[in-house]
């Protein structure tokens, strides 16, 4: 099972978008939520090309991108929260034998911070971030990188996202995809998923019908 974390693992997406907009309104701009849902999932280094073409930006992506990483890393100083549930659910999946990762859009620096502020570490032997492929989501890359480190066919795995950008990269890898709902976006503009979760607890009926009624199946 190979988890998105901005956004799956824990609530960072208010921080990615006060970030961009602490860099943008220097330049007298300032981003709407519905226009931010655009960027979700992407690497940073895109995130900032794109924002540059679209709002004929005059600066270059390494400076943006500086000041965004270090407006990031300010807020990531402060504690997080998570579900209270989720060490609960990642020991059980565990203990279910299955085999945990991360593949994500972020920097390795910001979600080494994040684990260890949640002290979730231990439960990801494989990470994934932008630093370690060429092409970020909606590429393919990140999720064949981490079922390659698993040691498992793309195939046998499940991603958990909750970015149309994200959903791409897992099916274009040829993985199954259960999709979190979450305010940050318009959900009738995703792409197909297989199962469509309401909360990250749905994962355990999912996998075992057992602990209650599996997840819907199909797109949002």
């Amino acid at each position: 099972m190979i988890f998105d974390l901005d956004g799956v693992l824990v609530d960072s997406e208010p921080i990615h978008f006060a970030a961009l907009n602490a860099v943008l309104c220097r330049e007298g701009i300032l981003l709407t939520e519905e226009e931010n849902s655009e960027f979700l999932g992407l690497p940073p280094e895109e995130v900032w090309t794109r924002l540059i073409r679209r709002f004929s930006l005059r600066g270059l992506v390494q400076d943006y991108l500086k000041r965004y990483e270090e407006e990031v890393a300010r807020a990531l100083q402060d504690p997080l929260k998570s579900p209270p549930f989720l060490p609960t659910l990642l020991q059980s999946l565990q203990e279910m034998r299955i085999s945990l990762a991360i593949a994500s859009s972020s920097r390795r620096e910001w979600i080494e911070s994040i684990l260890n502020s949640l002290d979730l570490q231990r439960y990801f032997p494989v990470v994934v971030s932008s630093d370690d492929v060429r092409r970020g989501k909606p590429h393919p890359e990140v999720y064949l990188t981490v079922a390659r480190k698993l040691g498992m066919k793309p195939s046998e795995c499940l991603a958990v996202e909750d970015a149309p950008n994200g959903v791409l990269s897992a099916k274009r890898a040829g993985m199954d995809v259960a999709v979190l709902r979450t305010p940050y976006l318009n959900q009738t503009s995703f792409p197909p998923a297989d199962f469509v979760l309401d909360s990250l607890a749905d994962l355990l009926a999912l996998i075992n019908p057992a602990h209650g009624r599996p997840p819907a199946c199909g797109g949002l």
